[in-house]
């Protein structure tokens, strides 16, 4: 199955393999390119007055994520 751009291990390849061939500076610098990229998308939504929707959870009513398809509601394979 093809992982979309934003999917973790597509997103954070260059993190795992810079740690895997102990690479330490180059996992940081992806790191901190991953986040400032979060950050800047974070504060365009904030400008246009959007609010991030999660693919993945949805917020109860005391505020507390969910993951929408927790080990209860998940399919049977």
């Amino acid at each position: 199955m093809k992982q979309g751009d934003r999917e973790s291990r597509k997103l954070w390849r260059h993190v795992t393999v810079g740690l895997l061939r102990n690479k330490i500076s180059q996992a940081t610098a992806a790191k901190r390119q991953i986040e400032q990229t979060q950050r800047d998308e974070a504060k365009a939504r904030l400008e246009r007055g959007e609010r991030f929707t999660p693919a993945a959870f949805t917020q109860d009513p005391q505020e507390r994520w969910n993951y929408k398809k927790g080990l209860f509601v998940r399919e049977k394979v």
